[in-house]
């Protein structure tokens, strides 16, 4: 059940990235220039910390234990994400643009980070 869970929410977890970077092209002014790299890292930066806390809420549904169990559901969470964006750069021919982009990683970092924090317990006593 647990896999089941990790897979659906990387699934939400893509979508939300997709739907913010597309409201982020929406909102760049004069940004007519397709196909720039430095366009899909200003779009990833701008989603970069919604979805941080997406990836946190999520990771909070699945109760994880200890820090260590978030940041390995994180990490999972991110490598999907990057195989999902590579078979999307493959079938349009973007691979360069996407993995050329410095906030593409940041991205992916604030996705790993934020189901490793809901891992984070505070200590009582």
């Amino acid at each position: 059940m647990q896999a089941v869970k990790t897979i659906v929410f990387a699934l939400v977890i893509f979508v939300a990235v997709m739907m913010l970077m597309l409201l982020a092209s929406m909102l760049l002014p004069g940004q007519s220039e397709t196909g720039s790299s430095f366009l899909i890292s200003i779009q990833s930066l701008l989603a970069a910390l919604p979805t941080g806390l997406l990836s946190y809420l999520l990771a909070k549904l699945t109760r994880p234990a200890t820090w260590k169990q978030g940041a390995r559901t994180g990490s999972i969470w991110a490598i999907a994400q990057m195989g999902l964006f590579l078979v999307i750069g493959y079938f349009n021919q973007t691979l360069p643009l996407i993995f050329g982009a410095a906030g593409f990683y940041v991205l992916m970092l604030f996705i790993a980070l934020g189901a490793a924090l809901a891992g984070l317990r505070r200590k009582t006593g």
